[in-house]
């Protein structure tokens, strides 16, 4: 792939963009994020949909599969709520499997749900609390074995993770491939678990592929040569923990963690794999930005905007 050359987007396209959470954002022209508005599908990263007011680009996607940590799982709820508070245009969340019987799109299903799931959550802890009431006297590892077999039986009821979308929004529950492993397998469906490897944008262009062949990619915003976001200072504001198990990392190395060399591995590693697969669905990808990672390690093209 050449990306010696400056390829010149004679006429406004209708792109697939994706939207990353890189400080290159900030340098976007008016014009830029005119054009990038006006394109009909715009995917959203991770964090990005909480801070899409100061981009002053509006997604019609939020991609959040992150679910294996509490901050992650506080975090999503935190995006969602601000945006239904922002009464945003209906959105398509792309999340994690995990969270199917906790999201709702309609108020009433939400608050009937949340009445279902709090009684029987209080009737499991009660049942427990009588269970342990009446075994004390005889055995705790007897308690034991029946408090993990009545837990198992209902499954851990959470009310916390219950979220209820903006207006109108609709879901696309999905499972990923480890996230580490070298040849995992490009889905084909997005009903069967989707490629991953080392960093969200890899399972982004898998469902692009899917839901959207034969159009262009256009990446906004997604760097890798720096640690940092374009609403580092918003963050900082919220008041609660934002950091993952990566972000030290990253900081450490002024890299997205995406392209550090961690256990032997690093996004390029599958990156002409990924690009392979993206040219049989027919979906080039291209960079608004000349001075990102993609770009200057000759994985995607620069587009003039």
């Amino acid at each position: 792939m050449n990306t010696n050359e400056t390829v010149e987007n004679s006429e406004d396209e209708d792109y697939i963009v994706v939207l990353g959470s890189g400080k290159s954002i900030n340098d976007l022209s008016i014009s830029q994020r005119q054009k990038i508005n006006a394109c009909s599908v715009k995917i959203a990263l991770n964090k990005y949909g909480a801070f899409y007011n100061k981009s002053k680009i509006v997604p019609t996607h939020i991609f959040f599969h992150d679910d294996y940590d509490t901050a992650s799982k506080f975090f999503l709820r935190y995006i969602i709520k601000y945006l239904r508070k922002s009464k945003i245009k209906p959105l398509i969340f792309i999340v994690s499997s995990k969270n199917r019987g906790y999201f709702f799109c309609k108020s009433w299903l939400f608050y009937f749900n949340y009445v279902v799931k709090s009684l029987k959550r209080n009737i499991i802890r009660n049942s427990v609390k009588c269970l342990r009431v009446l075994l004390k006297p005889y055995s705790l590892k007897k308690f034991n074995i029946l408090k993990k077999k009545i837990e198992g039986a209902n499954f851990p009821i959470d009310v916390k993770r219950m979220a209820l979308l903006p207006r109108h929004s609709k879901v696309v529950y999905i499972d990923v491939q480890p996230w580490n492993k070298r040849g995992n397998k490009w889905a084909s469906k997005i009903t069967e678990p989707l490629y991953h490897y080392r960093g969200s944008l890899t399972t982004v262009f898998n469902y692009i592929s899917i839901a959207f062949p034969n159009r262009k990619v256009l990446l906004v915003g997604v760097d890798f040569n720096t640690s940092g976001y374009f609403f580092d200072e918003e963050l900082k504001r919220l008041r609660f923990e934002t950091s993952d198990w990566t972000t030290s990392i990253s900081r450490e190395h002024n890299k997205h963690f995406s392209i550090i060399n961690y256990e032997g591995t690093k996004i390029d590693d599958e990156m002409p794999f990924m690009l392979k697969n993206l040219e049989r669905s027919n979906n080039k990808v291209f960079s608004v930005n000349k001075e990102v990672y993609l770009v200057k390690k000759n994985f995607v093209d620069y587009i003039e905007t």
